[in-house]
């Protein structure tokens, strides 16, 4: 599954996006910054939640995921640290989980203004 960043996220934010992530290899990793260009597009197409996740996200479940797999149908991102993130579900309840929680999901909008409820 392919995530259209740029329709959810707005294009000048989804390209911010990108060039942060990359930044962020090339200067914690020591990956030159074409290499790091290319890991960080690829797993942004793969929709892959370690290189996505971010605060004001919704998460919704993946139509390939059995219901009876995942706690929730919808995941909202309200804050991130490192490789874990502070998450609501639909009933208000708030848990933090490491990122991998999210991987049976899909991002699905990100609105940037409300990033702490």
């Amino acid at each position: 599954m392919t995530v259209p960043l740029d329709l959810i996220a707005g294009a000048e934010h989804a390209a911010a996006f990108i060039a942060d992530r990359v930044q962020q290899l090339v200067t914690q990793d020591c990956i030159p910054q074409s290499r790091a260009y290319d890991i960080v597009c690829t797993a942004v197409l793969e929709a892959d939640p370690f290189t996505l996740a971010a605060p004001g996200q919704l998460w919704l479940t993946r139509e390939d995921e059995p219901d009876h797999d995942v706690p929730a149908a919808m995941l909202f991102v309200h804050r991130r640290q490192g490789a874990d993130v502070l998450l609501e579900d639909e009933y208000g309840q708030r848990e933090w989980l490491g990122v991998s929680a999210l991987t049976s999901y899909v991002l699905d909008t990100w609105n940037r203004q409300d990033t702490e409820r």
